[in-house]
């Protein structure tokens, strides 16, 4: 009679002991949780040379998890693009830390992290990211404009810039100046310039693109020559900062290289390239050729150390033209050409350093010193197809426009033969500008056509025989202060950027 109640105790207490387990368990998968630390919005990670990158993943969790997994799936799809993966093995403390290598450059992504053997304790980020190409734009007011409206010119009425490409973004760390929008975060891309350039980039590369705008209007390249007043202007902007300082201290807000080198760290210290677009500060205060040289070769290794590639690819644009008075007269002829004869000598001398665009013959806007809007796409434009060039292996033939070949005097002309690159003819037939000729008894240029696909002829109001040189797009204001010059009187080629014939000097032994 009562071995039968025992049984049923035993019974009883069983069944309470099952449920209380179940129970606890259930507790601890209750209390169990996982939370990521995100990214902004819009980031994007810098591909390595086999178009892949290594995600940083961190975050806290609640519970007793044996591992941490993640694992990469597509923002519109859920596809799974990177399966899961154990990142931390022994997660302690409520923190977890670890990377997910080898994520394939596209976008946009999403992330999650679960634990390792609990499926149901998992979390999927809201910020989406990409991998693709970061590319860093350094210099004054020319590149710092590709990312704002900008001035306008005569000819952008009616004219709709393009939208931006939804995986276009543009990265800042800090906001010490308010032309570049003070802002920390991810965003899409806004402004002509860097519209055109980002979106031709994606196009290209099928990528999610990044821009680090960093462009600082008036900036010099030395700091002295920001701080030295040019004599013939009157309140001169000599407070917008320098990209080599001077080692004093002073002014610590205005070093540029700073804030960029702070940019780079944000992102990584990893860029694809860096475009520099930059010279009128240095040539008002009259640098020379071998000091602005110095510099650049400088700068440009310091960009290289902080990005950690000895052969980052450096673009360079070559420095405009200014229509208009005071700045017309302010950068004269001789530091003009200073400043450009640099440039060409630092790709000249680096294969890494390229001459990625010319803007002396665009469109200016009404205030006779920044290209107009459409100018700024075209520039953006050339400056794009040279990167693309350059990173699909090609050669700069896709890039630059023709060049100066040499000379043959005739008795009443001098014809002025041209080298083409990716054209095989040039334009426009009639009333071409910007040649000068010098000799003894040369006199100056009276009309210029084309002769032949390969052939400039130039009549001279002197003796052709007494022609010693021949310059093209000379000095501050080559072919004379019409904003509109370039659609009229300068030298393109039929390529499909119709690139410019390229400024330079040939003399009576170039033959």
């Amino acid at each position: 009679m009562t071995q039968a109640p025992l049984r049923l105790q035993v019974l009883l207490a069983f069944v309470l002991l099952c449920a209380l387990v179940l129970c606890g368990g259930a507790a601890l998968a209750a209390t169990s949780s996982i939370e990521l630390s995100e990214y902004r919005d819009g980031r994007i990670f810098q591909r390595n040379r086999a178009h892949r990158a290594r995600l940083p993943i961190a975050g806290r969790y609640a519970g007793a998890p044996r591992a941490i997994e993640a694992r990469v799936v597509a923002d519109r799809s859920s596809a799974e693009i990177v399966p899961w993966t154990v990142i931390d093995e022994a997660p302690m403390g409520g923190r977890f830390r670890g990377s997910l290598a080898k994520v394939p450059q596209g976008g946009w992504y999403r992330l999650e992290v679960r634990f390792a053997g609990e499926p149901s304790v998992r979390r999927r980020a809201t910020a989406r990211f990409g991998v693709g190409v970061l590319v860093a734009c350094a210099g004054q007011s020319h590149i710092a404009y590709w990312f704002r409206d900008g001035p306008v010119g005569p000819e952008d009425e009616g004219w709709a810039p393009p939208a931006p490409h939804r995986l276009a973004r543009m990265f800042r760390h800090d906001g010490f100046l308010d032309e570049n929008k003070r802002t920390n975060d991810w965003r899409p891309i806004s402004g002509v310039g860097a519209t055109v350039f980002a979106n031709a980039l994606i196009e290209a590369l099928g990528v999610p693109v990044g821009l680090l705008p960093y462009g600082v209007g008036s900036s010099a390249l030395w700091q002295a020559n920001a701080l030295t007043p040019h004599p013939d202007v009157r309140n001169a902007p000599r407070t917008y900062g320098w990209w080599l300082a001077d080692g004093s201290g002073r002014y610590p807000l205005r070093d540029n290289y700073a804030h960029l080198r702070g940019g780079l760290v944000s992102v990584g210290r990893e860029v694809e390239a860096l475009l520099w677009v930059q010279g009128e500060t240095d040539a008002i205060a009259r640098d020379t050729a071998a000091h602005y040289a110095a510099g650049l070769a400088s700068l440009f290794a310091r960009f290289r150390f902080e990005t950690r590639r000895a052969d980052l690819p450096i673009f360079l644009s070559l420095l405009g033209r200014q229509s208009k008075v005071p700045w017309a007269k302010v950068i004269e002829d001789v530091s003009a050409q200073a400043i450009r004869d640099a440039q060409v000598w630092a790709a000249e001398r680096d294969p890494s350093t390229h001459l990625a665009a010319t803007t002396i013959d665009l469109p200016l806007s009404h205030d006779g010193i920044h290209l107009s809007r459409i100018g700024q796409a075209l520039h953006a434009a050339r400056m794009a197809t040279a990167v693309i060039a350059t990173l699909e292996g090609e050669d700069e033939t896709r890039y630059r426009g023709p060049r100066l070949d040499r000379l043959d005097l005739r008795d009443s002309y001098v014809d002025v033969w041209v080298a083409h690159r990716g054209g095989s003819d040039f334009g426009p037939p009639t009333g071409i500008r910007g040649f000068e000729v010098f000799g003894p008894a040369a006199g100056r240029v009276v009309g210029a056509w084309r002769r032949d696909a390969s052939t400039i002829r130039l009549a001279v109001s002197g003796e052709a025989s007494s022609v010693t040189a021949v310059c093209y797009l000379r000095g501050a204001n080559p072919g004379g202060l019409d904003p509109l010059l370039y659609a009229r009187r300068y030298v393109h080629d039929d390529s499909p950027l119709a690139l410019p014939l390229e400024a330079g000097c040939l003399t009576a032994g170039d033959r």
